[in-house]
């Protein structure tokens, strides 16, 4: 826009602006409406065109564009606004709200409309109409904009309104209300205090009416967000969490459950939700109404209570409901629920397994949490209490007894298991015990019946525990009770005698029959796992037709093993066939056997047929892609698999030409299935044609192929196959350069996990892959651009790749970003995951319970693990800078969290230890994590404090401050030694603002002389009492009726919206009182807008200055009308509107 079109629509501005302000009706209706189209013409004319318009996380274009810079004087237009806002016309004051929506985008606007009293008449549209008009709708819009753009300047009669709304259910706006006022308490929670709106918000969590499904995890975000800083917790009174637990503490014996159990529910899902982040753990653990409260609703006499209480918790530890008729001690299901509540069970990878799991210390802090509320002793009480049975117990209730009294046994072993692996000695020493457990168990003094009740109790836990231990520890080596019977079986096996041996044989019937039907293959199993591996045993076997029937019946041409179909139960026969060829192929008669047998030149032909198909076949080959989903064919691949795992089963192998057939059908186009089972079910220990195989899977020109490829890497990795640190590194580093985006961020994250191992790490620093790695966002166009730097910070670790990175200027730039913002920028990288894990299964279905959530590599962590970096790190000063920041008062939470997670990782490792050591840090890390007024802050100092037990040094400094651990090295957790007096958990100074009775000024009214409108003010306040309500609005009829004249007093008016300002009020009751005054005669000579006008002066906006001309020759001071045919993009309205158009009109359109 020329500067000369700009002067002249800003010169148009100050005219309309005068006649806005005309009273004596020389200007009409349909003239001002025309002005006020125009004013929202000129704003959008002066946006940049759509495509030089920045993006849109930056803010539009301030109104001190039009009333600082150019010199309109923002009183002038305020007052016009004043003059349209009071009109008798809806369509006047639907578009004063529209033109107030659109200028107001900054602090100095939405302060001036508070200054000259229009937010007064804002909160009259929003109530005064119950239906959705579009008054009313431009009116909410407007509060909202408001609020987005300066929220500390929002008057309290706004706040009054949005709440009322909010609360009443039939309200068709009383859902945006809410979640208005939920973005108003967030950036200033002083208002919404002071006019009680946090009890409106906590109210809504609990209340499910249909208008807030959907709305009570953001609602729960924003409290948490509150509770988060003392600086805005302050606004929330104790009392108001307690509301969220109050359904549950319900004393009612026999509540009417259908009716009650929503409220139930959606308590339950309120308290997991803050339970699972560090502000709601210590926020209800410190508050007397909170964890107590809860664990005390188990001691209850309501079962159904009970039981919503029992799940409650089990959703808090993230432990596995136990279904309804399971057997919750059979190894089985144990085993399973182990598999969903244990963090490492999810990750076969021992590289994984040793990685700092956020989630350990979280599930740390909620035990000692419940223990300090006494759940474990509530838990055996509830445990005894079910088993008791009454005599006018249904068989339906006793059913439901006896499933939560085994429900509480699960619950008392899964938290047992839990403290075992994740809290120290000293704290399971006891715990453990469960000393009132056994002492009444033991106990002769008590009736036999309830003895028996405790001792059965004790038995449960103690075969559960068994379970337990054995689930958790079923890798070979981790149970050695298992291994050692495993061990005395193959001796016996071993030493079997040969009678005994010709008698399974003969049992078997492999002897006996040809037919595989008639075997008994329970007794084959035995044999080939066991006394078979005996090379006597083999050779005799081998002089008999055993293995000749059993070759035979594997034979592809056949059609025995090959025509089975592909299921569980066919599935031992592929793993007796594995377990006869690395028989026969270890053995040299067996090997014989394997060369003269037609088995491996059938499998080589079919194999053949598959990669030179014939076209005249009249059936599909047995591995056609129907095939093989469908017939055990495909455990071909698996036995081809088995032989390549030695050098006599490659060269078998080789002889018949098997890899000249499985070269081709690995990259067979069409036939990724083949491609997949090959590549997983080959050995990789032995270079050669596997390792080649694979290399071309990986070079293969199908997508997928690539894909399952580099996957197949990561099994190979975790397998720990030998080599792989020289040859599976070197695949990978190439296949960082993949053509497809997926496949390289496979590989990228292959090798990153690969980089645990040392050899691995080593090998990746010689490839010298600097430049794939910085360069690999472009590359790849991932949505992650920092999981290529996060390698690069892994070679910091050693000194050999710190001299690599050492020769380009990656380790001046990183410290320089890092010292900026990137440590700032940890923070969210660390909290992101862990706000997913914690709250995503309350009210989201398909959710996938996440039990791991790992801490990402941090620059100054992997710097201080070699000297070199500690010399860097000690010159750029930047250790004493963060240290700085966590004891000063000045820095943010965020700052102060990001410095912490520095600190943290610098004394991870030992070297860097010595830093925090010679300045006291950990003890002062150790007073912030019991004493911080920020609740985020203790969680971060809580997880910083596991990182230091990494090395001998940091555990005898934590121990020195009367902090332990727990036994588990790969456990990264410390706590307090003593709860109670670690001060952990201690109510926090809670000291509560925003009350309207400390905050209200000394008098809300003036001093009315007149009798009549005293009555009407002190029938309007009795209209805030639900107990004089009744009759107040009797008597304001009343009044209304016979002194209808005082109903139209501006000086009434003007204190009954102070009242409405002061006071809460229902919706229905506000809207009564402006029925009454309706029809009221306002203009500027209403309120004293002088005041207003200096007030607005003083906010730093410049008066006007000369006004703008026209350019010569030019008498029109309307710009082209293209100019705006081509911006605008609000549609004017007119006063001639039908009612449909005037909604469609009253819509959001762009760029408002």
């Amino acid at each position: 826009m020329s500067v000369s079109e700009k002067a002249l629509m800003l010169g148009e501005m100050m005219d309309s602006i005068a006649k806005l302000r005309d009273m004596s009706g020389k200007v009409t209706l349909r003239d001002k409406l025309t002005i006020l189209n125009r004013f929202q013409e000129i704003f959008v004319a002066t946006l940049p065109p759509l495509a030089e318009r920045p993006k849109k996380s930056t803010p539009e274009p301030t109104s001190g564009y039009f009333f600082a810079e150019d010199g309109v004087d923002l009183g002038s237009f305020m007052r016009a606004m004043f003059c349209c806002i009071v009109s008798p016309s809806s369509s006047i004051r639907r578009m004063t709200l529209r033109i107030l929506r659109i200028y107001s985008n900054d602090h100095e606007f939405v302060s001036a409309i508070m200054e000259y009293k229009l937010h007064y008449f804002i909160m009259q549209a929003l109530e005064k109409i119950k239906a959705a008009s579009p008054e009313r709708l431009e009116a909410l819009k407007l509060a909202r904009k408001m609020v987005l753009s300066d929220a500390d300047s929002i008057h309290r009669s706004v706040a009054q309104s949005i709440i009322a709304i909010a609360e009443h259910r039939e309200d068709p706006y009383s859902r945006v209300a809410l979640e208005l006022l939920l973005s108003l308490a967030v950036r200033n929670p002083k208002v919404v205090a002071e006019c009680n709106g946090m009890k409106t918000i906590f109210n809504a969590v609990i209340d499910l009416v249909p208008f807030n499904e959907g709305v009570q995890e953001a609602l729960l975000a924003g409290i948490l967000y509150l509770l988060g800083d003392l600086n805005t917790r302050r606004y929330v009174r104790p009392d108001e969490l307690y509301l969220v637990v109050s359904p549950l503490i319900d004393l009612n014996p026999k509540p009417n459950v259908e009716q009650v159990r929503p409220k139930w529910e959606a308590a339950q899902h309120a308290i997991v939700y803050i339970l699972t982040s560090w502000t709601g753990a210590y926020a209800m653990a410190s508050c007397p109404m909170g964890l107590e409260a809860l664990v005390s609703a188990l001691c209850l006499p309501s079962i159904d209570l009970n039981d919503i209480v029992l799940e409650t918790i089990f959703m808090i530890f993230r432990i596995a409901i136990p279904k309804t008729g399971a057997d919750p001690f059979g190894r089985q299901s144990s085993s399973a629920k182990s598999q969903q509540s244990l963090s490492f069970q999810d990750s076969p990878s021992l590289t994984l397994f040793f990685r700092h799991n956020l989630l350990d210390n979280f599930l740390a802090l909620l035990l000692i949490a419940f223990m300090k509320a006494d759940l474990f002793e509530t838990l055996i009480d509830l445990n005894t209490r079910m088993k008791q049975e009454n005599e006018d117990d249904s068989e339906t209730t006793k059913r439901f007894k006896k499933r939560m009294a085994l429900k509480s046994t699960i619950l008392i072993g899964e938290l047992l298991h839990f403290s075992n692996m994740l809290l120290p000695t000293s704290h399971c020493a006891r715990l453990q015990t469960l000393p009132s457990l056994v002492r009444h168990a033991v106990s002769f003094n008590l009736d036999p019946r309830v003895r028996s009740l405790y001792g059965t109790m004790v038995s449960n836990l103690h075969t559960y525990s068994h379970i337990k231990g054995t689930a958790s520890s079923s890798a070979k080596g981790m149970d050695h009770r298992l291994d050692r019977i495993e061990e005395i079986k193959m001796k016996l096996d071993w030493k079997m005698d040969a009678s005994v041996l010709n008698e399974k044989l003969k049992e078997s019937n492999v002897l006996a029959f040809k037919d595989d039907s008639r075997w008994n293959w329970d007794i084959i199993g035995e044999l080939v796992s066991g006394p078979l591996h005996n090379p006597a045993h083999l050779t005799v076997a081998l002089r008999t037709k055993f293995f000749k029937r059993l070759l035979s019946f594997l034979r592809p041409n056949n059609h025995l093993f090959s025509g089975l179909s592909y299921n569980d139960q066919h599935m031992r026969y592929s793993r007796i066939a594995c377990q006869v060829l690395e028989m026969l192929v270890e053995n040299s008669e067996g090997q014989k056997l394997l060369y003269e047998n037609k088995f491996i030149p059938q499998l080589a032909a079919m194999l053949q047929q598959e990669t030179q198909p014939n076209s005249k076949a009249t059936q599909p080959s047995l591995l056609s892609k129907q095939n093989v989903l469908k017939l055990m064919a495909r455990e071909y691949f698996t036995m081809i698999g088995k032989l390549t795992s030695t050098k006599s089963g490659l060269h078998l192998l080789n002889k018949f030409k098997v890899f000249d057939y499985l070269g081709p059908m690995s990259v067979m186009p069409g036939r990724d299935d083949l491609c997949h089972l090959i590549m997983t079910s080959l050995d990789y220990n032995i270079a050669g044609p596997s390792r080649i195989l694979l290399a071309k899977s990986l070079l293969a020109k199908s997508k997928v192929v690539r894909y399952l490829a580099a996957k197949q890497m990561r099994v190979l990795l975790r397998a720990n196959v030998s080599g792989f640190h020289e040859w599976g590194v070197h695949l990978l580093v190439k296949q960082l350069a993949d053509t497809d985006s997926k496949v390289a961020l496979v590989a990228l994250s292959v090798l990153d996990e690969a980089a645990d191992d040392s050899a691995c790490l080593d090998s990746i620093i010689k490839k010298g892959c600097f430049e794939q790695l910085v360069n690999f966002p472009e590359m790849s166009e991932v949505k992650h651009p920092e999981k290529g730097n996060n390698l690069l910070m892994r070679f910091l670790s050693r000194s050999s790749g710190f001299k690599y990175l050492s020769t380009t200027t990656y380790i001046e730039t990183e410290l320089k970003e890092w010292r900026q913002r990137k440590f700032i920028d940890y923070v969210k990288i660390v909290e992101t995951p862990l706000m997913e894990a914690f709250a995503a299964p309350v009210w989201r279905r398909n959710f996938e319970n996440r039990t791991v959530v790992n801490l990402p590599v941090h620059f100054y962590g992997e710097l201080v693990r070699t000297s070199d970096g500690c010399a860097i790190l000690k010159e750029s000063g930047h250790f004493d800078e963060f240290v700085d920041m966590i004891k000063s008062p000045y820095p943010s939470m965020l700052t102060k969290r990001g410095a912490l997670w520095v600190l943290g990782h610098i004394g991870k490792s030992k070297k860097g230890l010595k830093y925090l050591e010679n300045d006291n840090v950990v003890q002062l890390i150790v007073e912030m994590a019991c004493s911080s007024p920020s609740l985020p802050i203790k969680g971060t100092c809580f997880m910083v404090l596991g990182l230091l037990r990494r090395t001998k040094q940091g555990e005898r400094i934590l121990r020195s401050l009367n902090w332990d651990y727990p036994p588990e090295s790969h456990k990264y957790v410390a706590v307090p030694e003593n709860i109670l007096d670690s001060r952990m958990f201690d109510p926090p100074a809670w000291p509560v603002e925003g009350s309207w009775a400390r905050n209200s000024p000394p008098t809300v009214f003036e001093e009315l002389e007149d009798p009549v409108e005293r009555d009407i003010l002190k029938f309007a306040v009795n209209l805030s009492n639900h107990i004089t309500t009744d009759k107040a609005l009797v008597n304001l009829k009343s009044l209304r009726e016979k002194h209808a004249g005082h109903f139209k007093r501006t000086r009434v008016f003007k204190q009954v919206l102070a009242l409405l300002t002061s006071y809460k009020l229902r919706l229905p009751v506000r809207r009564f009182m402006f029925q009454l005054f309706d029809g009221i005669a306002l203009d500027e000579s209403t309120y004293d807008l002088d005041e207003s006008d200096r007030v607005v002066s003083r906010m730093g906006i410049q008066p006007p200055g000369t006004r703008p001309q026209p350019p010569a020759g030019r008498t029109s001071v309307r710009p082209p009308s293209a100019t705006f045919s081509e911006k605008s993009r609000l549609k004017p309205v007119s006063m001639g509107t039908t009612r449909s158009s005037r909604s469609a009109s009253a819509a959001i359109t762009p760029g408002e």
